[in-house]
């Protein structure tokens, strides 16, 4: 999978992990707890999704370099 055909799969994760980050960042500023908690949820979630990209990824070269092999 070429790079240009990632993009569209991850960036949406990105862009969520960075709106939680703003919103922990303005939820300990404003000393609201709910905002923070609320930010670091949304970070958690979008990690996991870019964790599951990583590995598919990973598993994607593993299968191309055995079909390579073969």
């Amino acid at each position: 999978m070429s790079t240009i055909q990632m993009l569209p799969r991850i960036l949406p994760n990105l862009g969520e992990k960075a709106i939680g980050l703003t919103r922990e960042f303005w939820g300990t500023v404003l000393d609201r707890d709910d905002l923070r908690e609320q930010g670091q949820a949304q970070q958690k979630k979008a990690d996991e999704r870019i964790e599951a990209f990583r590995r598919e990824l990973k598993a994607d070269a593993k299968r191309a370099e055995a079909a390579a092999k073969e």
